[in-house]
C-alpha cells in the first residue's frame, strides 16, 4: 500500500498539486522498493547510536532538513510499534550463527541451511584445531 498524494505532499513540503502533477510515470520510475525487515532492524540499531548525542545536539542538525511533525509522527508510530510487542509478548527466536529471526519451525536452531552449514564447518575446525578430531578423514 502506497502513500497517499496528502501524505507524499507533507513528507516533502510541496503542495498536493503538485505531486498529483509529477507523480505519474515519475515517481513510478524512481519507487523504491518496500524494506525489508532486515534494513529496518538495521535503522533501528543506527537510531539507536543517536542516543549517544545530546536532544539539542541532535534538534539543531536535524532543523534544516526535516519538520518537527515527522519526528514526533516517527515517535507515536514507534510508540504504537512498542506497545504492539509488549502486548503480544512475542518470543523471536534468533539464529544461532547469524543472529537472525526464525520463521520456520519452533525448535529450528538455524534461520537457513546456509548457517546450519556454516555452524557445522566452525565447529569441525574448532575440534580439528584443538586435536579432539582428525580433519582428514
Amino acid at each position: 500500500m502506497g502513500l497517499s498524494n496528502r501524505q507524499i505532499a507533507d513528507i516533502l513540503g510541496v503542495s498536493e498539486a503538485t505531486v498529483k502533477r509529477i507523480s505519474g510515470k515519475t515517481l513510478k520510475r524512481f519507487r523504491t522498493p518496500p524494506p525489508t525487515l532486515q534494513s529496518i532492524r538495521r535503522t533501528l540499531v543506527r537510531l539507536n547510536t543517536v542516543t549517544r548525542y545530546s536532544e539539542e545536539a541532535i534538534a539543531k542538525a536535524l532543523l534544516p532538513h526535516v519538520k518537527a511533525d515527522q519526528i514526533q509522527f516517527l515517535s507515536e508510530y514507534l510508540s504504537d510499534v512498542a506497545e504492539l510487542m509488549r502486548k503480544d509478548d512475542v518470543v523471536v527466536r534468533r539464529c544461532a550463527e547469524c543472529g537472525d529471526s526464525i520463521p520456520s519451525r519452533t525448535d529450528a536452531r538455524y534461520c537457513s541451511p546456509r548457517c546450519r552449514q556454516r555452524a557445522y564447518r566452525k565447529r569441525v575446525t574448532a575440534l580439528a584445531s584443538s586435536g579432539e578430531i582428525d580433519a582428514s578423514s
